[in-house]
């Protein structure tokens, strides 16, 4: 009896270390699944996020080309002006001043009307 009964141990803890290992399998393959998934989110996001980066880039180039261009147009205007305050003749300054600052002389008259067109 004694020998049966060491059988039947053997037997039940056989059983239960079976269970407890498809237990574990199904546990380890239920973790790897989202794992997986949640890999392969991140990755699509991040394919998002360069792209939208890479956009963001040529429209941030597109603008410096710009800004290159009206810097280099500001600096031939600056040097086609004479170099010196004394050879500056009466119509340039006024140009200047009308232009840039928006000065006016004091004769000159500014009509304004308050109706829209």
């Amino acid at each position: 009896m004694h020998i049966r009964d060491l059988k039947e141990r053997r037997n039940m803890k056989n059983t239960t270390e079976k269970s407890s290992k498809k237990k574990l399998n199904f546990w380890f393959k239920f973790t790897m699944f989202f794992v997986i998934i949640f890999f392969f989110v991140a990755i699509i996001k991040m394919n998002i996020q360069i792209n939208d980066m890479k956009a963001e880039l040529k429209v941030a180039e597109s603008e410096f080309q710009q800004r290159q261009l009206s810097i280099e147009k500001i600096k031939a205007e600056i040097d086609s002006l004479p170099n010196s305050v004394e050879e500056l003749d009466e119509e340039t300054i006024k140009k200047i001043a009308n232009e840039k600052l928006d000065l006016r002389d004091s004769d000159v008259i500014i009509f304004a009307t308050s109706q829209p067109n």
